[in-house]
């Protein structure tokens, strides 16, 4: 009696192996690419977030009869105008220009963020109809290193347009370099000028991406040095220092 041979069923272990080795190679070729992509959303999201950062200081510093600056003190109700830290110059821009979004403040990439332990402030506060201000529980719990940038504290009224405001953190104040640290792990960073546009920098110390100080300094010449952008010497005038910068 003849007997018929059943059909082969699954795959051979050379077929296996042949569509592993096709599946890994697609891996690594689609990883790469889609962290690249990830990586350029998250630069491009920093940018347009500074943007409204740099728009808010503008209604805070041009209300009034006179321009306004942020003072370096602890803010308060009554001293509403100063910032001795990064979640003070937050809450400021959030009382005087409803820029109560706490989303803007971080970046995705900063370790800082990353490895938050637990669910980020969605909001700084809310200004209240009599005037005063109810920072939010969860803003108020954060600390300062998970903001992810530095800012400018006693600014000079009359600084020019191409003056630093706010920028990534993890910056040499100095050398004009980002540390490996920083929310970019040194590749570089953003900086908001006081006319309110936005440039990403790899670093400050190359001639391509020097710095002109402000019309302050008497000069247009370059330079590396975010204090001298800024006008001054001391690293009391921005905050959220690296550790070897704290005053």
């Amino acid at each position: 009696m003849n007997t018929k041979k059943s059909p082969r069923s699954g795959f051979t272990l050379i077929e296996l192996l042949t569509v592993i080795a096709i599946i890994g190679i697609l891996a690594g070729i689609l990883i790469p690419t889609v962290g690249a992509v990830k990586k350029k959303a998250s630069m491009v999201t920093s940018s347009s977030n500074l943007k409204q950062v740099a728009i808010g200081y503008a209604t805070y510093s041009n209300a009034g009869t006179r321009t306004r600056t942020i003072a370096n003190g602890a803010w308060s109700q009554t001293s509403n105008k100063q910032a001795a830290d990064m979640k003070d110059w937050a809450k400021l821009l959030a009382y005087h220009s409803e820029l109560t979004d706490a989303g803007i403040w971080f970046i995705s990439s900063d370790e800082k963020v990353s490895n938050f332990p637990g669910t980020l402030p969605r909001s700084i506060g809310i200004k209240n109809a009599d005037g005063s201000f109810s920072e939010s529980t969860e803003w108020s719990a954060i600390q300062e290193e998970v903001i992810s940038y530095s800012a400018v504290v006693n600014m000079n009224a009359n600084a020019s347009g191409s003056t630093p405001l706010i920028w990534t953190k993890g910056l040499d104040s100095n050398s004009g370099v980002w540390s490996i640290t920083s929310p970019w792990q040194g590749e570089g960073g953003h900086i908001a000028f006081m006319d309110g546009h936005v440039e990403f920098f790899p670093n400050l110390a190359d001639d391509e991406y020097k710095l002109a100080p402000g019309s302050a300094s008497g000069s247009n010449a370059s330079t590396s040095s975010i204090l001298t952008a800024i006008q001054t010497t001391s690293t009391t005038d921005y905050l959220q220092k690296s550790v070897n910068e704290q005053p």
